[in-house]
């Protein structure tokens, strides 16, 4: 059963000359219920902004994206809110954790947009990514891989039905990152939600069985040209 499925969506902005440039244009994709897949592309490539139209963060100037049978592409920017909140996690490049906030606060945050706070549950998803003695810390007194396990352990709080990871490695070595995608696809397994990592580091793609190339996907990049992230 499919948890995404996208049919003709496109994005275009404003070129530096003034004209539009299209930067997405894909004719069909989908993922089923628990698939793990990651796409492979360079940066620069789209593979972010196709990342924000599928969450609901950038609304497509055409195009159909169904997420667990509901059309995100047809809902105001509240509607696309809830529906993300509800169903999609979503692990950004730069983890967005408030500065303001500790770990386990910005975990109960993310599940205040959702069915409610169960601190019971956001401590025990933080212990799962390793951080038992760090959930009263904040951003600042954390390292880049503790950040990312306080995004990911976010992005699983309200039981979604598919997790998105930006460049999840970015800001990690290599050990670090070979640890943090094992992690998240141990734990999107074990919650039962879908998973879909876009990157260019073969480190990451090489965890994954099935990989697709995002220019394969882009018919903006056949041939292959500059566009913007």
């Amino acid at each position: 059963m499919k948890i995404l499925e996208i049919k003709d969506l496109k994005k275009t902005y404003p070129s530096p000359e003034g004209g539009p440039q299209t930067v997405v244009d894909i004719s069909h994709f989908s993922l089923e219920k628990g698939e793990q897949m990651a796409l492979a592309g360079e940066s620069g490539s789209g593979k972010t902004t196709f990342l924000h139209l599928v969450s609901g963060v950038l609304k497509p100037d055409s195009g159909e994206i169904s997420l667990d049978g509901s059309r995100m592409d047809l809902l105001p920017e509240a509607g696309r809110d809830s529906l993300r909140s509800n169903r999609l996690g979503y692990v950004f490049q730069n983890f967005n954790l408030l500065q303001g906030m500790t770990s386990l606060e910005n975990v109960e945050l993310a599940m205040r947009f959702g069915a409610g706070v169960d601190k019971e549950r956001a401590v025990s998803l933080l212990r799962r990514m390793g951080l038992s003695e760090r959930l009263h810390h904040y951003p600042r007194q954390l390292s880049m891989g503790q950040q990312q396990r306080v995004a990911v352990a976010r992005a699983l709080a309200n039981r979604p039905k598919l997790v998105l990871a930006d460049e999840p490695t970015a800001h990690l070595d290599h050990v670090r990152g070979r640890e943090a995608v094992t992690l998240m696809r141990e734990v999107c397994r074990e919650f039962g939600a879908a998973l879909l990592v876009v990157s260019h580091d073969r480190e990451v793609l090489s965890h994954f069985k099935q990989v697709e190339p995002f220019e394969r996907l882009n018919r903006v990049l056949r041939p292959r040209q500059g566009v913007k992230s």
